[in-house]
């Protein structure tokens, strides 16, 4: 799973102008992956198409699964989306929690 939601996360790149750059990180010991995004020229697309890009990375990388539902194949996992910033800072975009089916944006 941790290929796939690699894999899925190259994608994005190609399939959305507005992202220059994804990164992908799993903490094992929280049960958590991280999607790094950055954006050209730093501008962050609406709520709307963040949540679309959100789902679709979700649901390519569920394809690898038996579920093929992401709510279902990432039940056990928390999910944290995040703009990288300069400096090696974030900015928490929106985050799927643990037993979660909802991806929730964050309105910053």
């Amino acid at each position: 799973m941790i290929d796939a939601m690699h894999d899925s996360s190259l994608k994005l790149e190609k399939n959305h102008p507005s992202i220059e750059t994804t990164h992908f990180a799993y903490n094992s010991d929280e049960n958590t992956f991280y999607l790094g995004l950055t954006f050209k020229d730093d501008k962050v697309p609406s709520l709307d198409q963040l949540k679309a890009i959100f789902d679709e990375y979700l649901f390519k990388a569920a394809e690898v699964t038996n579920e093929n539902d992401w709510k279902i194949a990432f039940e056990n996992y928390a999910i944290n989306f995040e703009q990288l910033l300069t400096d090696n800072k974030t900015k928490l975009l929106a985050i799927k929690k643990i037993n979660s089916e909802e991806i929730e944006l964050q309105s910053n």
